[in-house]
């Protein structure tokens, strides 16, 4: 038994990321399996519908050009939304949906309801969200009341 050719990635002239496969091309974004503890392995493709296109679970064993256009994502992705205001935080069924203002624009997204906010550093705040991306409140005291008191009712 052969084992499969190794993906291959490319990116389209709109710079989306491209996965070839079996001769079709793909329109692929990232997301982190493991984002805490193994940063660079276990690398999902997901296509338009949110499903996994592909798994890597080591980027070393790409080809270089398919390598360097992964890591290449995984560095824009690095990107963490310094939130400035709490619009909403509410609860629907199984997620923590929030609307916020960032530095770098408005931002919606959801979280799980047992993925807490996490203090770190000298009193910042994390949020994780389903996708893998990062917020950070860098000083909770700097927020408006509105919410700051929203921020305090999800930490410990």
């Amino acid at each position: 038994m052969s084992s499969p050719p190794p993906l291959e990635l490319e990116r389209a002239r709109n710079g989306k990321l491209i996965l070839l496969r079996e001769g079709q091309r793909l329109p692929v974004q990232i997301s982190r399996c493991f984002p805490w503890t193994h940063p660079r392995a276990w690398i999902s493709l997901r296509d338009e519908e949110g499903e996994e296109a592909a798994l890597i679970p080591d980027p070393a064993a790409l080809p270089e050009a398919s390598r360097a256009l992964l890591e290449a994502e995984l560095a824009e992705s690095d990107q963490t939304f310094a939130i400035t205001r709490i619009l909403v935080c509410r609860k629907e069924i199984e997620l923590r949906c929030w609307e916020v203002e960032t530095r770098q624009g408005p931002r919606n997204f959801q979280t799980e309801l047992d993925e807490w906010p996490r203090r770190f550093g000298a009193g910042s705040v994390l949020i994780r969200d389903i996708c893998g991306d990062l917020y950070t409140v860098e000083d909770p005291e700097a927020l408006d009341p509105e919410s700051r008191k929203k921020l305090w009712v999800l930490l410990d």
